[in-house]
C-alpha cells in the first residue's frame, strides 16, 4: 500500500527533508539520480524545460544523459531558471550541450523520447501561451514521453486539467500524488511509478493494491457449508424500474464474490419479472402498492432473516413507503447495509442522523451526483476534493463512503484508500450495480471495514480490465464485467 500525498504534504516532506541538513541543490540531486533510471537510453532524446524546480530536474537529467554519452538536446520554455537547475544549466554549456530556446519552428517530431519538465505539481489554472502551444505540439508526436512528477499541465491534488501533456510514464518524485490518481490522471498517464528520495511526511491517504487484497482471500475448509459465507440479499426493484436481470445480476454478482446464499427482495407486483430472470438467488417477495414496495414490519423482518449482508435502494424507487422502509431498516436491522441508487435518494430525505444511531455498519456508494444530494456539497466541490468530501462525511456520520468515480475514494472517517483499478468500458448502464453485488457477496463472508469495501472496489475494476481486454471498452457491458469476476479473483 503506497502513501499519497497532497502538494501540500510534499511540500512538507520536502521541508522535513531540508531540516535534516539537506541542501535543495542535494534533493534536487537525489531525485535526479532516482528519476534517471527510468529515462530510455540509447534513444534521440529532448528534455523540454520550464522555469521552475521541474526544470531544474529536468536540466539535471538531460546533463546526466550527455555523460552518458547520450544523444540529448535541452529545450528552454523560460528565461527564468531557479538557482539550483543553473548549476546544471551551466555545467550542459561547459560541455557544449545541444541548447535551444523554443520558437515556433521548432521540430519535435525529430526526437524519439520526450522528457516533460515544464511545470511540476504546484501547476493551477490552465496551460496558455507558448506553453499551451509546446504542450500540443507534444502531445501530436509519436515520442516515447516521459513526465517529472507529474504530467504537465494536470493539477497536483486534482488531476484535473483543460490541457496536459499526454505522458507514456509518469515518475513521481518522493510519493504519489493525488493528482496523479483521481479524476482525469489515467488520461494523461499510461504508466505511473514513484521513487524515494528520504523522509515524507505521515498521511492518513493510501493507494490500495494488489497485495492488499491477499487478506481477504481466506482460504475455504473442506469442512463447510454455504452458510459460513454468508446470507446476503439485495431489496430492490419497482413497475416503473423493474430492472430484474440487473437485479439478479447482483445476485450473481454477489455469489461470484464469494456469498454463501443470495437472496433477491422486491415488491410482489414485479414478482414474474424476477422469477423469470433469476437462477441460483432465491426470491423474497415483500408486499407492494402503487407499483412498489409497501412499508410492512412483519415483512421485513421475515424477509432480513438470517441475512447478514443487505443492499438496498437499486431501482426500488422514491416514494414515501421506500422511505419508511429504509428508516425502519436503520433502525432494526443488525447486519451489514449497503446503500446505493434510489436508497441514497431516500437517504437524502431523511434524517442523516439516523445514520449515526443506525444499529447495522454501513458503506454508501454514491457517484458525484448522488455524494452532492446527500452531502450538500456541490458537485464542482467534490469532484475538486473527492478525498475530503468522503473523508469528512464519514466521520460525521460513523459511515463508510465508497465515491465512485476514475478512482475510487474510500473513507471511514480516520483512513483513506483510494482504488485505481478499472477501465473506460466500465462507464457504462449497470456498472454500480455490479460494486454493489460484488460488495454485497464480499461483506456476507468478512467483516465490513475500509479494507474489505476496497477489496471489493478493487476486484470488481480488475474484473472490468479483464472484460475490456476481451470485449474492448465500447462494446463491453456490465455483465461482461461478472463474467469475469472468478477469473479476477482466481489472478489474485
Amino acid at each position: 500500500m503506497q502513501k499519497v500525498l497532497t502538494v501540500s504534504k510534499m511540500r512538507d516532506s520536502e521541508n522535513l527533508i531540508f531540516s535534516c541538513g539537506i541542501s535543495e541543490f542535494d534533493l534536487m540531486q537525489i531525485a535526479v539520480d532516482r528519476i534517471y533510471p527510468h529515462v530510455k537510453k540509447g534513444v534521440k532524446t529532448l528534455v523540454v524545460i520550464g522555469g521552475g524546480n521541474n526544470g531544474g530536474d529536468g536540466l539535471g537529467i538531460s546533463l546526466k544523459l550527455l555523460k552518458d554519452n547520450q544523444d540529448v538536446s535541452v529545450l528552454l520554455l523560460s528565461d527564468s531558471i531557479k538557482p539550483s537547475g543553473a548549476i546544471y544549466l551551466n555545467e550542459l554549456k561547459k560541455h557544449n550541450a545541444k541548447i535551444y530556446k523554443y520558437n515556433k519552428d521548432f521540430d519535435f517530431s525529430a526526437y524519439s523520447q520526450i522528457v516533460d519538465c515544464i511545470f511540476g505539481i504546484g501547476f493551477h489554472g490552465e496551460v496558455s501561451g507558448v506553453y499551451k502551444e509546446v504542450v500540443e505540439k507534444i502531445n501530436k508526436t509519436s515520442a516515447y514521453t516521459v513526465s517529472v512528477d507529474i504530467p504537465s499541465g494536470l493539477n497536483g491534488d486534482s488531476g484535473l486539467t483543460t490541457l496536459a501533456v499526454e505522458s507514456d510514464l509518469t515518475v513521481a518524485v518522493g510519493a504519489l500524488k493525488t493528482g496523479n490518481i483521481l479524476n482525469q490522471a489515467k488520461d494523461y498517464q499510461k504508466e505511473v511509478v514513484s521513487c524515494n528520495i528520504g523522509k515524507i511526511v505521515d498521511t492518513n491517504v493510501f493507494l490500495f493494491e494488489k497485495i492488499d487484497c491477499l487478506p481477504y482471500l481466506k482460504n475455504r475448509k473442506n469442512f463447510s457449508h454455504k452458510g459460513n459465507y454468508g446470507y446476503v440479499a439485495v431489496f430492490g426493484g419497482c413497475e416503473n424500474y423493474v430492472g430484474a436481470p440487473r437485479l439478479a445480476s447482483l445476485g450473481l454478482g454477489a455469489l461470484k464474490s464469494g456469498a454463501g446464499v443470495s437472496k433477491i427482495i422486491a415488491p410482489n407486483c414485479i414478482k414474474d419479472a424476477i422469477l423469470s430472470n433469476i437462477t441460483l438467488s432465491t426470491y423474497y417477495g415483500v408486499p407492494s402498492v402503487d407499483g412498489g414496495v409497501k412499508f410492512d414490519k412483519e415483512a421485513i423482518d421475515n424477509a432480513l432473516n438470517k441475512v447478514s449482508s443487505l443492499s438496498f435502494g437499486m431501482g426500488i424507487g422514491q416514494s414515501d413507503e421506500v422511505c419508511k422502509t429504509l428508516e425502519y431498516i436503520l433502525e432494526t436491522f443488525t447486519g451489514k447495509l449497503i446503500l446505493d441508487a434510489d436508497g441514497l435518494n431516500a437517504l437524502s430525505k431523511l434524517d442523516k442522523n439516523l445514520l449515526k444511531t443506525a444499529k447495522c455498519k454501513i458503506v454508501i456508494t454514491p457517484h458525484i451526483m448522488e455524494m452532492s444530494r446527500i452531502s450538500g456539497l456541490s458537485v464542482k466541490e467534490i469532484t475538486e476534493n473527492p478525498i475530503s468530501a468522503s473523508l469528512n462525511f464519514a466521520k460525521e456520520y460513523n459511515v463508510i463512503v465508497l465515491l465512485k468515480g476514475t478512482a475510487t475514494v474510500i473513507s471511514d472517517g480516520k483512513t483513506v484508500y483510494i482504488v485505481n483499478s478499472g477501465v473506460p468500458g466500465m462507464a457504462t448502464a449497470g456498472s454500480g450495480d455490479v460494486l454493489s453485488g460484488v460488495l454485497t457477496g464480499v461483506l456476507g463472508w468478512n467483516d465490513l471495514d475500509i479494507g474489505s469495501v476496497a477489496f471489493s472496489a478493487y476486484i470488481t475494476g480488475l474484473a472490468g480490465e479483464l472484460a475490456q481486454e476481451s470485449y474492448g471498452d465500447i462494446s463491453m457491458t456490465a455483465l461482461d464485467t461478472i463474467e469475469f469476476l472468478p477469473r479476477a479473483i482466481k489472478n489474485l
